[in-house]
């Protein structure tokens, strides 16, 4: 990873060196040939070449998450959630004093633990239970208010 954002620095300084010289040129009346614009902006296709066929790290480890299957199980005591796909699986409790903010949509839950960590219950997927059952422990037991969307 951090050999690729290496890759990305130098690339980005190449490709700004290259814009200061085709200006440079340009203020200096200098013959501006076709070869001189195509050095200036090899580096930028060089970049998006690289990004195409490497994608950063991060867009690479979302594609292991789909397809995994997600099983929670509410309590009085919060949250235990089961992860289950090809490549990874695990188990995580969660307290209910953890969610930062509920959202609740015509059809789906959703669990903010931070910006970026959401749990997304969809109400036709709740086996055990009902949604309405699932609200009134959310409304018992997290400290921030529900919002309805």
């Amino acid at each position: 990873m951090l050999r690729s954002k290496m890759w990305l620095i130098a690339l980005g300084l190449c490709e700004v060196a290259s814009c200061f010289l085709l200006v440079f040129l340009f203020i200096i009346r200098a013959e501006i040939t076709l070869e001189v614009i195509l050095l200036c902006i090899a580096p930028l296709f060089l970049a998006v070449l690289l990004l195409t066929l490497f994608p950063p790290a991060a867009a690479n480890s979302q594609k292991a998450l789909f397809g995994t299957i997600n099983n929670y199980l509410f309590s009085e005591d919060g949250l235990t959630a089961d992860s289950n796909n090809p490549t990874q699986s695990g188990e995580g409790k969660y307290l209910y004093g953890a969610f930062v903010r509920v959202i609740e949509t015509k059809d789906t839950f959703y669990l903010y633990i931070s910006k970026a960590h959401i749990i997304i219950v969809e109400k036709s997927g709740i086996t055990q239970g009902s949604a309405q059952e699932l609200r009134a422990l959310l409304e018992k037991h997290v400290t921030c208010k529900i919002l309805n969307r």
